[in-house]
């Protein structure tokens, strides 16, 4: 078992993230199921993950990486890397509660 955080390549603030390609980087590592007779690693995946918003440089990772090797790993890295998006200027705020429904 390996747990290391992954880095960003560059500063920025994360302005969006593929959250479908983070899940199948999961499924890949054996966290997840391909099929219904797969067995799930449950000690893969990530953790400490950045936020939309998020200020990234060098000494804050994107996320950590728990993998079963330095192979599976590295892949992982390069799907987390791939999947936020980072942009020189932080994203508009947005509220956390939409509107209230009250009837």
């Amino acid at each position: 078992m390996l747990s290391k955080a992954v880095y960003a390549d560059t500063e920025g603030f994360v302005s969006a993230m593929d959250t479908r390609a983070l899940g199948m980087a999961v499924v890949s590592m054996g966290g997840g199921r391909r099929q219904a007779s797969d067995t799930i690693d449950y000690s893969v995946g990530f953790t400490d993950m950045v936020r939309l918003g998020d200020s990234v440089d060098g000494q804050r990772p994107l996320a950590v990486i728990h993998a079963k090797d330095e192979a599976n790993w590295q892949e992982a890295a390069k799907a987390v890397k791939a999947a936020i998006i980072l942009d020189d200027k932080a994203p508009a705020s947005t509220p956390s509660v939409y509107r209230r429904i009250t009837e």
